[in-house]
Order: C-alpha cells, then structure tokens, then sequence
C-alpha cells in the first residue's frame, strides 16, 4: 500500500478545508453548492451550472514579499517537470481564493488566470522600482548597500535581487486587479443571470419571486 507522507496529507486537508469554507460562504448567500464526485477540473458548481475552482494559501513572508502576501498556486507540474500553459476557463467560470489566516476571499472570474501559474495578493504585496544604474553607480563610488536600500526604502536583498536582473519587471497591474476581487460575490449572481437570459429563463429575482408566489 502507497504511504503519503505528512505534508502531502496536510495540503490535501487544506484543500478540502477551502472548497467546504467556499461552500459554505456561497450557502449561506442562498446558492445551492454541488459537489462533483469525480474530478472534471472544478471543485464546486452552484445551481444553475456556474464552475468554481477552489485555492488556498498561509500568510507566507517568502521573497519577494517581505510584508506578507497569500501566495496561490495554481498549476501543477508534470512528471517531466514542465508546465502546460493553462486554460482555466475552458473547464471553469470563477476561481476563489481564500486567504486563510485572515478569512479573505477573492472571487475571480477564470480567465483573468488563464496563463498564470501562480497568483500573489494579500495585505502589503507592492513593487519597489530601483534605477539598476544609479545603484550600480552608488556601489561603485563606495557607498553601502545598505544606504542604496535606505534610499530607495527597500530592503537589501531587494537591491541585491535587482543588481542580479531578478524581479526586474513588476506584475504590479495584474496584483491591483487581483485585489479588486476582494469579497466580490455578486459577481456569481450576475453570471448566472447572464446565463439564464441567454438560455431564455427567468432572472434569479423574477424566478425566486415566481415560487414564493406558487
């Protein structure tokens, strides 16, 4: 019999811990939750066939976010190590991801993701842009490192990353609209209303007024 070891259990509770606190979130807003006993790619589908897909993360001060920020990965490798480049929305309509420590929720619709492998958002996640060449400059007449981090109020292993071409482009837009997501669960709604007035039914209000009337 295959041994799973700790770590591989503790992620696997922790995923199931997310789709359940997604569920129950999007319950007690009224929407009947489904969960699909075998695997097409989501982990939840509200009533009326909206696909959501559940992540979550730790609070993690990893670089290059010394301040905190819930780092989400979405992707997995394969066995040679290498990653397709994803579709999300091919199989999903909404991605949730649930930041643990602070019970925070970002409701995305799928295909701002597709593409992505990871997504980065939480309390202080920002980019420090550094003039590469006037640091270069600063070093070179003789200044510490630790004056050009206090000029640019970045740390030092943020100067360091930056002289050594790391972290040279900011994601910056993708993190701003990442957080516009933030607790946004009329969104779900709204999708499925969209999706019943393509399909010629009644929107959820009319609908819902119809069966109280009944």
């Amino acid at each position: 019999m295959k041994q799973f070891d700790s770590t591989y259990i503790s992620k696997l509770l922790q995923g199931q811990a997310g789709v359940h606190q997604v569920a129950s979130q999007l319950q007690v807003r009224g929407y009947n939750v489904m969960f699909p006993s075998v695997d097409h790619g989501y982990d939840l589908e509200v009533e009326g066939g909206v696909r959501v897909q559940v992540k979550c993360a730790h609070l993690s001060f990893r670089k290059p976010y010394e301040y905190g920020a819930y780092m989400f990965r979405l992707r997995k490798s394969n066995r040679k190590g290498r990653e397709a480049v994803p579709i999300f929305s091919d199989k999903n309509h909404f991605f949730v991801l649930w930041g643990i420590e602070e019970n925070r929720f970002w409701i995305v619709p799928a295909h701002v993701l597709d593409g992505k492998s990871g997504a980065s958002v939480g309390p202080k996640v920002s980019y420090v842009s550094v003039d590469i060449e006037h640091a270069r400059n600063m070093l070179a007449s003789g200044r510490e490192i630790e004056e050009v981090a206090s000029l640019y109020e970045c740390s030092v292993a943020t100067i360091q990353r930056r002289l050594k071409g790391i972290y040279t482009k900011t994601s910056r837009g993708f993190c701003i609209e990442l957080r516009s997501f933030e607790g946004k669960w009329e969104q779900i709604p709204d999708f499925l209303n969209s999706m019943r007035e393509a399909d010629g039914l009644p929107l959820l209000a009319e609908s819902q007024a119809m069966v109280k009337a009944e």
